[in-house]
């Protein structure tokens, strides 16, 4: 190996090689040969020409800087596919290496002929030379690469159609090959429009690839979109329809309608969708069946991404069985739909239903009717007839209707004849035709007023209470007055204007012109008005009046008689319903047997007679009958015709003599001086009342005593006073009634009776204290049954130490304060207040703790003078101490003392003192 200078190194290593073609420039990636060039820039990677084009490769070599040695380059040599390139073969071409030495740069250029697949390949140029210094070099250069290919037309694959549900994203695909790789672009069926990506689609390429994607794809995105692919070699184009499937939908059906029966209907449904829906018919849920009278027709249009399709039904002459609910349903493989349709038949009303109510007169009469169903179609009138079934075989006529018969239905046919038989019909009218006539409704006009009867008669019965009447028909009774049907009498006492009593009685032969009736019930010895009438089952005749006076009788006996023990003695008579024949009662007369005695053996004892009221109805108490006795017992009635029956026997058993009952304690609440006693009655409820009950007490030391207590209704309880205190009482008790007390008292119950203490006081509370004295305030309750009137306390010092002196403090209130003196400095003691009274003192007592404080500096008892009213606040000094402080300040305006007064409203304070460095003024500040 040649060795080189330092200075050849250095030039060798400024030298660059440049490879020029196209105008694009890239880096080499190619390792050197040796390490004199550093970098090496070429212009392009790749070159893509035609097929037979011409295409030419430049190729520069040159140092980068200005102060070069001599450099001689003496070739560019060229490589295909790593081979160096023989020129003499043809195909390829160099151009003149020209040596630019102002620029240290050599050029030359390699020809390609005609670009094919045999001469395209990977071409590069190497520098080689030598330096000019004297000494002589080959170097080998850096050497890069540019490959020359063929261009190739582009070439799409990929479906030409597709089909998306309506609502999905549809994606349409374009692949395209081709060299160089071509560009993509979609377009519309009439290459109006280059699509871009929009709101509701995008683009996406991908190398070789573009597609077309469209979001909630609709109907309307349905059609052909064209793929462009184009490269230096050409453009080529393919088409790509889509198809989008959509749910079918009704856009055209029929209204719901009327139709009159026996017209021809026609419904109509159209529907469009994709795949082409099918359209069928539903009647009441069931597919349609094809009849004499339907006709079912089917057609199908559209365009080729949205087809339509109708279906009709033609019915001939509609029945009411043709009604009711019509649905088309429209169905595809991707869905249905379905509508409805409402087809109403309109027919003639139903025949109307005449009313049995109706209003009869004697030239007229109304009828009325329900309304019935008009099937659709409003009613607009009805037609109403009448037919005489009485006169002959007449023919219906019709009745004059008001203009507001739809509303009223009902009429009134006029110029009837009296008490004849009519029939009357109607029917109903609507826009479809007239409906049957309705089922005849026979009436009957009233008659006229009855005539008035002739021969009129009344005869008093013997009974006293039946009076017979007699009655003929006149003469002149015709047709027109109707049948005579009944007798009618309206009766009343005649000294009272009561109302009038109505008895009908019917008249059984209808041809009978004469006749008698009996009016019974009368009371006896009465005159009586009555009105006698005939009635045509419609009206009553004037009325022919006669007054008979009923006849007289012996009187009757009770139609009811008792009689009820009320006591071992007393016994309650009733009787009702006694007839007095007509006439005063002149006696009664009660009487009376002994049931135990044969009847031979005894005879009826009068009980009394004139001492009973003369009455048909009445209850009395009688007495001094004897106990635990059975007796019969009639009652027996008399008036001016004579003596009556007796009345029916009614026999009684009198109870044994009624002792009150036995009664107990239940339960006694004792006091110190009262008990309540509660009692209980034992057994049934007495037939003679208890009327008093007597609570008796006594000790084992004294007598009994009693307090009676009225018997009161749903009360059993009393109070005792006057017991002693303290003591055992024994009580017992017994029911008085009428006629005594009962035989024995009640079992004895014990109590024993309380002492009649007060209570424990109910507050006792520290006002406050000082070094030897204190103030308890106290609460007790004056409304107690023994209320306290003194309260006893005493002292008890912390140590257990008890004053000697028990102090006494008068009560006369609800509640006071006790002032206590002479106690000891900084002790704690214990206050023990009793309630007392003159029965002795509560059974406790309560307690109160309190402690005094420590002696206090004397102040000299001397006043403080505040001489300005207008202070406010007044400071008071005084002397140190470490113990507690009790103070107490006592204030007068200055005007008490001039008047003499000795009252000092007082301020206690109580605390400790400021601590002894702030001494020896502590202050104290009130208002």
């Amino acid at each position: 190996m040649a060795v080189l200078s330092s200075r050849s190194k250095w030039l060798l290593q400024q030298l660059v090689l440049l490879c020029v073609g196209c105008g694009l420039v890239g880096k080499s990636n190619a390792q050197p040969q040796s390490d004199l060039f550093t970098l090496v820039e070429f212009s392009q990677a790749t070159i893509v020409a035609p097929n037979n084009s011409f295409v030419t490769l430049p190729c520069t070599a040159q140092t980068d800087n200005v102060t070069y040695p001599t450099v001689t380059f003496l070739q560019i040599s060229w490589y295909r596919n790593g081979l160096l390139i023989n020129f003499m073969r043809g195909g390829y071409y160099q151009g003149i290496q020209r040596l630019n030495k102002s620029e240290y740069a050599i050029t030359s250029q390699l020809g390609i002929l005609s670009v094919n697949q045999q001469t395209a390949g990977v071409f590069s140029c190497t520098a080689r030379g030598q330096l000019n210094d004297g000494y002589l070099q080959d170097l080998s250069a850096w050497h890069n690469t540019t490959t020359v290919r063929v261009a190739v037309a582009p070439v799409i694959t990929g479906d030409t159609q597709v089909t998306f549900s309506e609502g999905s994203t549809a994606t349409l695909w374009c692949n395209a090959t081709g060299v160089p790789q071509p560009s993509l672009e979609w377009w519309t069926e009439d290459n109006s429009t280059r699509l871009a990506a929009k709101n509701f689609s995008s683009l996406t390429q991908d190398h070789s690839s573009l597609s077309l994607t469209v979001f909630m794809v609709h109907r309307d995105d349905s059609g052909k979109y064209e793929c462009r692919a184009s490269n230096m070699a050409g453009i080529t184009r393919k088409t790509q329809e889509l198809f989008v499937h959509y749910k079918p939908i009704i856009t055209e059906i029929s209204e719901s309608q009327l139709v009159p029966v026996r017209t021809n209907l026609l419904l109509t449904c159209k529907a469009s969708g994709y795949p082409a829906p099918q359209v069928t018919w539903l009647h009441h849920r069931h597919n349609l069946s094809v009849v004499d009278r339907l006709v079912l027709s089917h057609a199908r249009d559209g365009s080729l991404y949205g087809l339509e399709s109708d279906s009709n039904v033609t019915t001939a002459r509609v029945l009411t069985t043709d009604g009711g609910q019509y649905t088309c349903v429209a169905s595809s493989d991707v869905g249905h739909q379905r509508r409805h349709v409402q087809i109403t038949v309109q027919t003639e009303p139903d025949a109307p239903a005449l009313k049995q109510e109706s209003d009869v007169m004697q030239t007229t009469i109304s009828v009325s009717w329900t309304e019935p169903d008009f099937h659709n179609s409003s009613i607009v009138d009805y037609d109403v007839q009448v037919r005489d079934l009485d006169n002959g075989a007449g023919g219906w006529q019709n009745v004059t209707v008001e203009d507001s018969v739809v509303r009223t239905r009902s009429a009134m046919a006029c110029n009837l004849d009296p008490f004849t038989r009519y029939a009357f019909r109607v029917r109903a009218l609507n826009a479809i035709g007239y409906s049957d006539y309705s089922n005849p409704l026979e009436l009957q006009t009233q008659p006229l007023e009855p005539a008035q009867l002739e021969d009129v008669t009344a005869v008093a019965q013997p009974s006293g209470t039946t009076v017979e009447i007699s009655w003929r028909i006149p003469n002149d009774w015709d047709m027109s007055m109707g049948v005579f049907r009944r007798v009618v009498l309206l009766h009343r006492i005649l000294a009272f204007q009561d109302e009038l009593q109505r008895t009908e009685f019917n008249v059984t032969a209808r041809n009978a012109t004469s006749g008698t009736v009996e009016l019974r019930g009368l009371a006896k010895g009465t005159q009586y008005s009555i009105s006698v009438l005939s009635n045509n089952g419609f009206f009553d005749s004037q009325p022919v009046t006669v007054t008979p006076i009923t006849g007289t009788t012996i009187p009757g006996n009770a139609t009811m008689f008792t009689v009820t023990p009320l006591s071992h003695e007393r016994l309650s008579f009733d009787w009702t319903g006694i007839d007095d024949g007509g006439t005063p009662l002149t006696r009664l007369m009660l009487s009376y047997k002994y049931l135990e005695t044969p009847d031979d053996q005894q005879s009826w004892q009068e009980v009394a007679s004139g001492d009973l009221p003369l009455l048909t109805d009445h209850t009395v108490v009688m007495g001094n009958f004897s106990a635990d006795t059975a007796y019969r017992f009639k009652l027996t009635t008399r008036n001016a015709k004579g003596k009556g029956r007796p009345s029916s026997f009614a026999n009684v058993q009198t109870p044994p003599f009624q002792y009150p009952p036995n009664v107990e304690i239940a339960n006694i609440m004792p006091t110190a001086i009262t008990a309540v006693v509660q009692w209980r009655v034992l057994g049934v409820t007495p037939l003679v009342p208890v009327e008093m009950f007597e609570v008796q007490w006594r000790t084992e030391t004294s007598l009994a005593t009693s307090k009676f207590f009225d018997a009161t209704p749903g009360r059993f309880d009393g109070k005792i006073t006057g017991l002693p205190r303290d003591t055992r009482v024994y009580i017992t008790i017994r029911a008085h009634n009428e006629y005594g007390a009962a035989l024995n008292f009640s079992d004895d119950e014990t109590v024993k009776t309380e002492m009649g203490l007060p209570g424990v006081p109910l507050e006792l509370l520290v006002l406050g204290s000082s070094h030897d004295s204190a103030n308890i305030s106290w609460k007790v309750n004056l409304d107690e049954e023994f209320p306290a009137t003194q309260l006893i306390y005493n002292l008890v010092l912390d140590g257990g130490q008890s004053s000697t002196v028990d102090y006494l403090v008068n009560v006369t209130a609800n509640a006071g304060v006790i002032f206590l003196k002479g106690l000891s400095p900084t002790a704690s003691y214990s206050a023990r207040v009793y309630a007392s009274n003159a029965n002795g003192r509560s059974t406790s007592y309560r307690l109160s703790n309190f402690l005094t404080s420590g002696q206090p500096v004397s102040s000299g008892g001397s006043p403080l003078s505040i001489s300005s009213a207008a202070l406010t606040t007044t400071t008071v000094l005084f002397a140190c101490s470490s113990v507690w402080l009790n103070l107490l300040l006592k204030w007068k305006r200055a005007q008490f003392y001039q008047q003499g007064t000795n009252i000092f409203p007082q301020l206690a304070v109580k605390g400790r003192l400021l601590p002894a460095s702030l001494c020896p003024y502590p202050q104290l500040v009130f208002s």
